[in-house]
C-alpha cells in the first residue's frame, strides 16, 4: 500500500518537473492525499474485523483461482464459524418416510439418531479438521493450481459432513461422495443441475444392494459433486469410480468399519491408484478405536508406495458435542 502512495508521489513529481510547473505547496498535497488513503484503508479494516467479520469468510476469491470457496490461508477457529453457520441452512436432517425408504437406515445408530438435528457445539470437530486440511493442501501440494483439490468421501450417510465441505471448495475442485444409500432427499435440496452419468446392475447376489448410480450435481459454491449409490462391496462402483473421477488428493473414510471391509477398501483404492500418491495426499479414518490394528496395518502399507506420516486426532465425530 505504502508503495503505491510514493510511487504515485515519484511519478506526480516527475510528470511536474517535466512540463516545468511549480506547484507550491506540493509536499502538503501528498501529505493530506496520502493520509486520506490511510483513513479509507483504516476504516476497510475495521469494518471487516469487527463491524462485519462473516464478511471474511464469505467473499470469492475471483482474483486468485477457484480452488476454494472461502478465503485462504485462513484458520481452524474461521472453519468452525463457516461451518457452523452452513450447518444451520439445513436444520432438519431425516424423517421417518426417508428412514423406512432406505437400506440401513443411512448408518445413523441409536447413538446417531436422536442427535443428528442438534447443535454440534463449538467444539471442534472432525469436520472442522478435514475442512481447515483441505484449506492447506492448495500450497502443500505439488500439483498445478488450476486443477483443484478432488475429495473423495467415503460414508457419505445423509450429507450433513458433504453440506460443510462443499461450502469451502470452489468451481475448479471436484467432491465425489459413495453411500449405499440413494441420497438424501434433504441434503439433495441444497443441490442444483442433477444429471444422471451412469446406471448399472450388480452380477453378484451378495450385496446390499444390488444396483448402482452415479449422478452428477453442482453446489451453491459451483463445486462439482459426483455422487455413487452403490454397495461399497461391489466392484463395479470402484470401477466407475475410477473411470469418472480418478485419483483424489484427501480420502474421508466413514462407511466400512470392519477388518475385511476396511481393507478392501483399502486394497481398491491402492491398486486403482484412487489417491494421488504422486502428490500431496490424505486419508483419514473416523472410530480409529474399534479399528486399530487394521488401520495401522494400512498406514504400513502405503509406506511402500510413498513416504507418510500418521497422526491420531482425538476429537468430536459428525455430531459433534452429542457424541
Amino acid at each position: 500500500f505504502f508503495q503505491t502512495v510514493v510511487n504515485i508521489e515519484i511519478f506526480l513529481r516527475h510528470q511536474m518537473k517535466s512540463q516545468q510547473i511549480h506547484l507550491y505547496g506540493s509536499s502538503r498535497l501528498f501529505f493530506i492525499f496520502s493520509l486520506t488513503l490511510i483513513i479509507i484503508l483504516l476504516a476497510v479494516l475495521f469494518y471487516i474485523s469487527f463491524v462485519n467479520p462473516s464478511n471474511q469468510s464469505t467473499y470469492k476469491i475471483k482474483y486468485v483461482d477457484r480452488t476454494y470457496n472461502i478465503i485462504v490461508p485462513t484458520t481452524l477457529q474461521n472453519i468452525i464459524n463457516i461451518n457452523r453457520r452452513v450447518l444451520k441452512s439445513v436444520p432438519i436432517w431425516t424423517d421417518p418416510n426417508i428412514l423406512s425408504n432406505s437400506y440401513l437406515q443411512y448408518g445413523l445408530n441409536h447413538v446417531a439418531l436422536p442427535n443428528i438435528d442438534k447443535d454440534v457445539g463449538k467444539e471442534v470437530t472432525i469436520t472442522d479438521v478435514i475442512g481447515f486440511l483441505i484449506t492447506k493442501m492448495r500450497d502443500e501440494r505439488n500439483v498445478k493450481v488450476h486443477e483443484g483439490i478432488k475429495y473423495l468421501e467415503i460414508g457419505s450417510s445423509v450429507g450433513k459432513n458433504l453440506l460443510q465441505i462443499q461450502n469451502i471448495l470452489g468451481p475448479s475442485s471436484i467432491i465425489t461422495a459413495m453411500d449405499v444409500e440413494k441420497i438424501n432427499p434433504l441434503y439433495k435440496a441444497t443441490l442444483n443441475s442433477e444429471q444422471i452419468i451412469d446406471a448399472w446392475q450388480s452380477s453378484s447376489n451378495n450385496l446390499i444392494r444390488g444396483n448402482g448410480r452415479l449422478t452428477k450435481y453442482y453446489a451453491e459454491s459451483k463445486v462439482p459433486i459426483y455422487y455413487l449409490e452403490s454397495d461399497l462391496l461391489d466392484t463395479l462402483v470402484w470401477d466407475k469410480l475410477e473411470y469418472y473421477v480418478g485419483p483424489s488428493h484427501f480420502v474421508f473414510s466413514d462407511a466400512l468399519q470392519t477388518e475385511d471391509q476396511l481393507k478392501y477398501e483399502w486394497k481398491q483404492i491402492k491398486s486403482r491408484n484412487l489417491l494421488k500418491f504422486d502428490a500431496n495426499w490424505v486419508m483419514i479414518w473416523d472410530d480409529y478405536i474399534y479399528n486399530s490394528d487394521t488401520i495401522k496395518w494400512i498406514m504400513k502399507d502405503s509406506r511402500k508406495i510413498t513416504e507418510t506420516h500418521s497422526v491420531l486426532i482425538s476429537v468430536n465425530g459428525w455430531l459433534g458435542s452429542n457424541e
